[in-house]
């Protein structure tokens, strides 16, 4: 049986598919899993013999809805999971399912989402949304958090290494940057053999710590130096990974190593977090009441003063690092 999947944004959803599918495969071993994803999310995916990635770049030649809708038929699937539920894939599934496909659909309960807002009910995990559609297609099974971090290469990292992972898509979710100073700072001072590794971003993120974090040492800029492949191969040798709730958070994760997350405007009862385990704790100030504001950080701070970011110390941090070192 082939089974066709379209989840292409972002990359911390599609990171999140990445144990979903791996039990799947593992549950179902005459089936053959073909995943439609942005071609830069590629090599997320760890490779397996019955999993085919194709990766497509809709502003690219050749990758237009028209070339979506002729690639997916001439892969011939049985059944097709829309996993990214926008109107691109609505009409693509709706167009599939003209021609015979069985299509089933990931409900993003957009309204359930906004009473979260007003201090409403936990939404259940995006992963276990994703289980969802697979159980509604006729393939039941559950999955645990797996240890993926065998499937990625690691690089021998012989000294306390942790990653930074300090940018965001949305302002909202940035710790300031001279928090970060504090932290390498007492560590060259406490732990001088403790190098830091920074992660995510394009040009302007690489030259904001250039310039921030220049005179440390202890702090290796990795930004525009890697390939994913080899972000993943680096992250899966560290101690730890400091992260705001961004796509990196969730790439640590899948490396199976620990991960602390700040949180800001947005709340893990909005279904994006990481798993409640004693190795993904997360620095949150719980106390104020305008939290969270926002499910995906894309509001304003209608305080105007960023409370809930400002309140979460450097010192908090540093002795949450210091238990994994």
């Amino acid at each position: 049986m082939r089974v066709l999947l379209f989840r292409f944004s972002a990359m911390g959803d599609v990171a999140l598919l990445v144990p979903v599918i791996h039990s799947f495969l593992e549950t179902y071993q005459n089936v053959e899993l073909i995943v439609f994803t942005k071609k830069a999310y590629i090599n997320i995916f760890p490779a397996h013999p019955r999993l085919k990635i194709i990766g497509f770049d809709f502003k690219a030649k050749g990758s237009s809805f028209l070339d979506l809708f002729r690639a997916s038929l001439a892969i011939k699937p049985h059944i097709v999971l829309d996993l990214h539920a926008v109107l691109r894939t609505y009409f693509l599934g709706f167009l599939l399912s003209i021609w015979g496909k069985k299509v089933f659909t990931l409900k993003k309960e957009r309204k359930k989402r906004k009473s979260v807002l007003a201090g409403g009910p936990s939404l259940k995990p995006v992963s276990s949304k994703y289980l969802e559609v697979f159980h509604l297609a006729g393939f039941p099974f559950s999955f645990q958090v797996p240890v993926l971090r065998n499937f990625y290469d690691h690089k021998t990292v012989k000294i306390n290494a942790i990653g930074i992972a300090p940018f965001a898509a949305h302002k909202t979710k940035i710790w300031d940057l001279a928090n970060y100073q504090a932290i390498f700072t007492h560590f060259q001072k406490t732990n001088p053999n403790t190098v830091f590794y920074v992660f995510g971003g394009g040009k302007n993120e690489k030259q904001i710590i250039d310039n921030s974090f220049l005179s440390y040492k202890n702090v290796v800029n990795t930004i525009g130096t890697l390939s994913l492949t080899d972000e993943l191969s680096l992250m899966s040798s560290l101690k730890v990974v400091l992260s705001m709730d961004s796509a990196n958070m969730h790439l640590a994760y899948l490396c199976g190593v620990p991960v602390l997350s700040i949180w800001g405007s947005t709340k893990s009862t909005a279904g994006f977090s990481l798993p409640e385990h004693a190795a993904y704790p997360r620095v949150e100030d719980q106390e104020l009441s305008c939290r969270p504001c926002s499910i995906y950080g894309n509001t304003p701070c209608h305080r105007g003063d960023h409370a809930c970011m400002k309140n979460v110390s450097a010192g908090q941090v540093i002795k949450m690092l210091e238990t994994f070192i």
